[in-house]
């Protein structure tokens, strides 16, 4: 069993979050946000590009458009 330091070390990262929806970006950017020295990567299962866009409605509150800026 390896330990944290080991896990770090090899991946070189802090923090990995998984689904870049709303609510995994917020998570991203708020953690680099508050530790800007944290290494932080953001995984979703579906490949880069893929995402289309739909007839679906989605908002966004201004506070979080704020911090996504």
């Amino acid at each position: 069993m390896e330990g944290k330091a080991d896990a770090k070390t090899r991946s070189g990262l802090d923090v990995l979050v998984a689904g870049a929806g709303y609510v995994g970006l917020a998570a991203a950017v708020s953690l680099k946000q508050a530790r800007p020295g944290l290494a932080v990567a953001l995984v979703d299962a579906a490949p880069a590009g893929s995402w289309q866009r739909d007839g679906r409605a989605s908002a966004i509150a201004a506070a979080a458009c704020r911090m996504l800026d």
